[in-house]
């Protein structure tokens, strides 16, 4: 409980401030939000037995107020405040009568700005209308459940009741180091949750990420620390939570490609495109939730895309203009850092379904003593065109490909391709031993190269693995712990009460040599 005669230390504290661009002065920008003027604010923070029911708040510099009846709280909400200014000087006011022998904080959540530079701060005043200011304590950390890192500026609310549809009893925001500490809180028991409040509405939306605890923050005097606070060390994981089942995106490629992206599986889903029934010929999946297909849209110039499914139906319209249907044939490969490996297939990915191939429009050459290689086979499906070669004992090749050699439902190659690639050896590359034994549960391993995945690895029982074909240079690793085991890393649920699926970063590097190989433990984080 609290503590009598506390002295309350600090007056007004900022969480954050921005700044706008403004004409020119010839010095600094100003990127400070306003200050009070502590001595003479009536009543002071944290003064007892207050009988009023205004108060007054005098800042250093001329101000302006930001839709006060939204941005001023009251806690408890035992009265709705209105506001003022009269020069340099906030005077807040009600006419509802406040409860005897209780402690009260208002909250300026960016209500005050300076008129120059727009610079604004959530502020806190607190006062108690008996002869005590209530003195408990609560700190605990926010960070993204992806990345875990830290987040700033991000509002933790305590709950009194229920979290629907209401605003927290009381809140603060985050450090830049993802900390939100609590004052002045009354013994009890809390629910908590964190949210990124985009609208400054202090109520949790769809679209805003959010975390939450399952268990009730108790407070009570005799739970407290010296310095009167609970510490949690459960970090709260902040998450995106689950869009509703819809087609997110429609993409046009020119000349025949689509892709189109979901919030929810489209595997068992059937399609349509302006009315008639795309058939699986026609289109391939990317993953459960996104796909391609090709259609050629002719003299129309719009597309109207339908998914329909057992969870949900929904349509995706596309206008294209006469520059977009006229765009060219494109096309990407499947080499890195423009190199083959030794175990891959050279590959072709057109924006087209390809109808036809002349193989004696391809040319390979060895450029090593520029004799004519021989090509083994030409494959298509799709949009996807493999050549495969014998690439033994050539280090350097060229690929020829002459004009009408490969033909499109809607488009020709009618340039020349060529390309110049090297060919690796085994013995370029270097692998890694990796040991994953001390996690009993399916997991999913992610090795990042400049933080980018390159390879993902869903295992089950087998936790020991030999990573080949790695080129050298720094790695990374990321382990998902797979709750459902689907392979890929899941976001919470708040509804239902389901967190997030817990990554574990591993950010020390591991350097691979070419033609080496090495021990990699991934220890266990608790």
């Amino acid at each position: 409980m609290a503590f009598r005669t506390l002295l309350v230390i600090g007056i007004l504290f900022l969480i954050h401030s921005c700044a706008q661009v403004s004409s020119l002065t010839g010095g600094d920008k100003d990127i400070i939000a306003p200050k009070p003027n502590h001595d003479k604010m009536t009543p002071k923070n944290g003064a007892t037995n207050f009988i009023g029911s205004e108060i007054k708040i005098p800042f250093d510099e001329f101000i302006k107020l930001e839709t006060p009846s939204e941005t001023i709280i009251i806690v408890p909400p035992h009265a709705k405040p209105t506001a003022r200014i009269v020069k340099k000087t906030v005077y807040i006011n009600w006419t509802d009568t406040l409860q005897p022998n209780t402690t009260y904080s208002i909250y300026l959540n960016g209500t005050v700005k300076d008129i120059t530079e727009g610079n604004d701060s959530l502020m806190q005043l607190v006062f108690s209308t008996g002869n005590y200011i209530d003195s408990l304590g609560y700190e605990t950390k926010v960070i993204d459940a992806f990345t875990n890192e830290p987040i700033k500026n991000c509002l933790v609310g305590l709950y009194e009741g229920k979290t629907d549809s209401i605003r927290p009893t009381y809140f603060v925001k985050t450090s830049e180091l993802g900390i939100a500490k609590f004052n002045y809180l009354k013994e009890g028991e809390y629910t908590i949750l964190a949210f990124d409040d985009k609208n400054r509405d202090m109520l949790l939306q769809a679209d805003e990420r959010m975390a939450f605890s399952t268990k009730k923050v108790s407070l009570s005097a005799d739970k407290m620390d010296s310095n009167s606070i609970v510490v949690d060390s459960i970090p709260l994981r902040l998450f995106s939570q689950k869009l509703k089942p819809r087609i997110r995106s429609l993409v046009y490629k020119a000349p025949g490609m689509y892709c189109v992206g979901a919030t929810a599986s489209i595997k068992n889903a059937k399609f349509s495109v302006n009315n008639l029934p795309l058939l699986p010929k026609d289109y391939q999946f990317i993953t459960e939730d996104s796909l391609l297909f090709f259609y050629s849209i002719g003299d129309s110039s719009s597309l109207e895309f339908i998914s329909t499914s057992s969870s949900f139906i929904d349509t995706a319209s596309i206008r294209l203009t006469k520059r977009e249907k006229d765009g060219k044939l494109s096309f990407s490969n499947n080499l890195i850092e423009n190199s083959l490996n030794p175990n891959d297939t050279l590959v072709f990915t057109f924006t087209d379904k390809i109808t036809e191939v002349i193989p004696s429009g391809f040319q390979l050459i060895n450029k090593d003593d520029s004799s004519n290689v021989v090509i083994k086979k030409i494959d298509f499906d799709k949009n996807k065109l493999t050549i495969l070669f014998d690439k033994k004992k050539m280090k350097s090749a060229e690929l020829v490909i002459l004009p009408l050699a490969i033909k499109t439902v809607n488009s020709n190659l009618n340039d020349s391709l060529k390309l110049k690639f090297q060919l690796k050896e085994d013995k370029d590359f270097g692998s890694i031993k990796l040991d994953a034994s001390e996690y009993s549960e399916p997991i999913i391993v992610e090795i990042l190269l400049a933080g980018k995945v390159i390879r993902t690895l869903s295992l089950l029982d087998k936790k020991q693995i030999l990573l080949e074909n790695l080129s050298p240079n720094d790695y990374t690793f990321r382990v998902i712990l797979d709750a459902n085991k689907n392979g890929k890393w899941d976001t919470g649920e708040f509804e239902n009460g389901i967190f997030p699926e817990i990554i574990h970063t591993f950010s020390e590097i591991t350097k691979v040599r070419a033609n080496w190989e090495i021990d990699l433990k991934l220890t266990k984080k608790d």
